[in-house]
């Protein structure tokens, strides 16, 4: 077939496109579109051009300016989408350094789980190896949810400053109660600077993997003892007690690590922050699974417009395991253990599936909870109630009131994860209690945690783009097509449907006067004018936007950055002599990275 006559029209061009943006290869493509025609001989055109159709589109970004139509295309979004958000920041000499987006639905569910962020800046994965960096939350099926997402330039605390303030105001400015974050001085802060009402935490896995340099295998082990012993502390006193006690027996006056831990222990110890709510965070997993995710979806030489495609897929897949779960909770029940316990039934048909399994853990475990001690306090008029569990050992305390029951342990668990724990249950079981007040019931964790519709002012009715319109009629063709091929009548009425109705649609397109096209295309400008005052673009001057400045990353680019224990030594000639030696060094190395995740992962286990 010459190249003059070979050409892919339109309906090719948007399968192809739309197929690639699946991850599905221009030759796979063109061998569907094969099939559906009959052969490859109707086509048109060769496998090749599908490859140089989808290179042309390329090039015609890169001509344009990636940052650019980066900024194009947020536009676009928003045209289909007004509440979306997005925002930049550009250098003196135009080129792009940091930006932020989230959509309409990112806001939403923002403002229902709003009250626990994970932000992590360990990944880079793009052609400029800019930082990737997410806002992640956790939602009532104690999935991840996704907030919205953010490339930085550098890890400075002007950029930090910059980035949290433009996460406030896409959030209306809705602090979390708390944030996780990785240990770095510059972020801290940005989040003292901007966020003044959240409490600041340290994911533990960090804190480890940073402080572990040539760490020995058996002071890992110790370290791991260590804070094993201090996480469960239930006051600070007793925190302060144990760790005096351990500095003596381990004789680490003079351990730097040591010291650096104790410096930040108000920022990752839980017993300094038991009184605000953290959904039961101890470790950096959440957005270490974000990063496998993005690591999958992407590659190193993608562009920022790719990115953020892919960035779409991603968050559309999560919403969809998210509406499966809401469909299995609403339309099942929960296993019960106990079928005459009224606690259980009640939170069967309140919690969602997740939650209610970690209720269970909590009612198991009041049965071996033994009450030594009732006391009452005539100037408060509360109960308090000391208890030790037979399994543990542990002692907690209780206060309940019986003027409006009102009840609080010691432990805390009602006001860091947002369920009763085992200790509260056991005392409103004693107390013929078999009911849970309402008011100990977190609405987050409820099946109706998103009932209810938030409304916002710069929110409107969005029309249908170009590319959804086509898409729902290409559904709706499809399953006509495949309805009119069962019979040769039905496909000779449908062949015949389909010439009078392209003859009407040509007719009512030449109906159209240019004047009407024109109001047409002032009614398309003035709208988007509008859309764009919403936009926070002001930053953005009026020549056009540069890519940004390729800059060295900390790590792998494709992968999150790693730390020095993590980090792999460079490869050096060794003499023959010396191999067993590097070999027992590495060997050293894997089993120190090895007993250390296993010990975390155990110590986390036991607690969460």
């Amino acid at each position: 077939m010459l190249r003059i006559s070979r050409q892919i029209s339109d309906a090719y061009a948007f399968t192809i496109d739309k197929m690639d943006e699946a991850g599905i290869r221009p030759v796979d493509a063109y061998s569907y579109m094969a099939k559906e025609v009959g052969g490859e001989q109707y086509l048109g055109f060769l496998p090749k051009d599908c490859s140089n159709f989808l290179q042309n589109k390329r090039n015609n970004i890169l001509e344009a300016g990636d940052a650019q139509h980066l900024i194009d295309y947020f536009k676009s979004l928003q045209v289909g989408d007004p509440s979306f958000f997005y925002s930049v920041q550009v250098d003196a000499e135009n080129h792009l350094t940091n930006f932020f987006w989230r959509d309409g639905r990112s806001k939403v569910d923002y403002s229902y789980f709003g009250d626990v962020v994970i932000f992590d800046t360990t990944y880079r994965t793009n052609k400029y190896n800019m930082i990737c960096a997410p806002f992640v939350g956790v939602n009532h099926h104690w999935q991840n949810v996704l907030f919205g997402c953010a490339f930085l330039l550098d890890e400075t605390t002007s950029s930090f400053i910059w980035l949290f303030k433009t996460f406030m105001e896409a959030m209306e400015w809705k602090q979390p109660r708390t944030i996780f974050t990785d240990q770095c001085a510059a972020m801290a802060n940005a989040i003292e600077n901007v966020m003044q009402c959240s409490r600041h935490r340290l994911t533990l896995l960090k804190m480890l993997l940073r402080n572990f340099q040539n760490t020995m295998v058996s002071l890992i082990l110790r370290n791991c003892l260590i804070l094993a012993s201090l996480i469960d502390c239930q006051t600070i006193e007793e925190f302060e007690l144990k760790w005096s006690s351990l500095l003596n027996k381990y004789n680490l006056y003079d351990n730097s690590w040591i010291q650096n831990l104790y410096k930040y222990k108000e920022k990752w110890a839980p017993v300094y922050s038991k009184d605000t709510f953290s959904a039961s965070i101890l470790s950096s997993q959440r957005s270490e699974n974000m990063n496998s995710v993005f690591r999958y979806f992407t590659k190193k030489t993608m562009t920022l417009t790719k990115f953020v495609h892919q960035y779409e897929k991603i968050v559309q897949r999560r919403r969809e395991k998210e509406l499966f779960e809401d469909f299995r909770c609403n339309h099942s029940q929960p296993i019960r253990i106990f079928n005459e316990n009224s606690m259980e039934k009640q939170v069967a048909n309140i919690y969602t599936e997740k939650i209610f399994k970690k209720f269970q853990e909590e009612l198991m475990a009041s049965i071996s909870i033994v009450i030594q001690d009732i006391r009452y306090n005539s100037s408060t008029r509360d109960h308090n109630f000391k208890l030790i569990g037979e399994a543990t050992g542990k002692e907690n305390s209780v206060t309940y009131s019986y003027l409006d029951g009102t009840i609080s342990c010691s432990c805390k668990k009602i006001e860091s994860v947002g369920i009763l724990c085992a200790h509260a249950l056991k005392v409103l079981n004693l107390n013929n209690i078999f009911q849970i007040p309402s008011q100990y019931i977190l609405k987050r964790w409820t099946k109706d945690a998103k009932v209810g519709i938030i409304c916002h002012e710069n929110v409107v009715e969005a029309k249908d783009s170009f590319g959804l319109r086509r898409s729902k009629l290409m559904n709706k063709a499809a399953f006509v097509v495949s309805k009119a091929m069962m019979t040769e009548e039905t496909q000779a009425f449908f062949d015949t449907f389909l010439d009078a109705a392209l003859k009407n649609i040509e007719d009512m397109l030449k109906v159209m006067t240019k004047k009407d096209l024109d109001l047409e295309h002032l009614h398309s400008e003035s709208e988007h004018e509008v859309i764009e005052e919403h936009l926070n673009s002001s930053l953005v001057s009026q020549r056009k936007l540069l890519d940004p400045l390729s800059v060295h990353p900390k790590g792998v680019s494709r992968r999150r950055m790693k730390n020095c224990l993590e980090r792999k030594r460079k490869k050096v000639k060794t003499p023959a002599s010396k191999l067993i030696g590097k070999d027992l060094i590495a060997y050293q190395y894997f089993v120190k990275t090895l007993l250390l995740v296993i010990c975390l992962w155990l110590l986390i286990i036991d607690k969460v």
